[in-house]
């Protein structure tokens, strides 16, 4: 868990770019993506290890929609959410593995 613990630090430090505001990629706000997939991962790291099914499909759908987003954006925001992503990753494999 120290992986995704250290990885968020990193996110949260990041802050959310400017560019990327009022900004929808294939339908999918780019705002509400990022705070609904940064509150999952936030609620695991707060439960110790722990997201409720809600919780995980929510951040499964993330996931799908990061993925998405990630590589139709260049730069400090490619970044941004691909960091994003991947945190969604983690935190999905550690859920699915049972391991905090």
């Amino acid at each position: 868990m120290s992986d995704i613990q250290n990885l968020w630090e990193e996110h949260r430090q990041a802050g959310f770019p400017g560019a990327c505001r009022g900004v929808e990629i294939e339908g999918t706000d780019l705002v509400l993506l990022d705070s609904t997939a940064a509150g999952c991962v936030q609620t695991f790291l707060a439960r110790g290890g722990e997201l409720d099914l809600g919780g995980v499909a929510t951040l499964a759908l993330c996931y799908r929609e990061l993925a998405v987003v990630a590589r139709a954006l260049q730069g400090e925001a490619r970044g941004y959410f691909a960091r994003l992503e991947s945190l969604a990753r983690l935190v999905l494999q550690a859920v699915a593995h049972g391991a905090p």
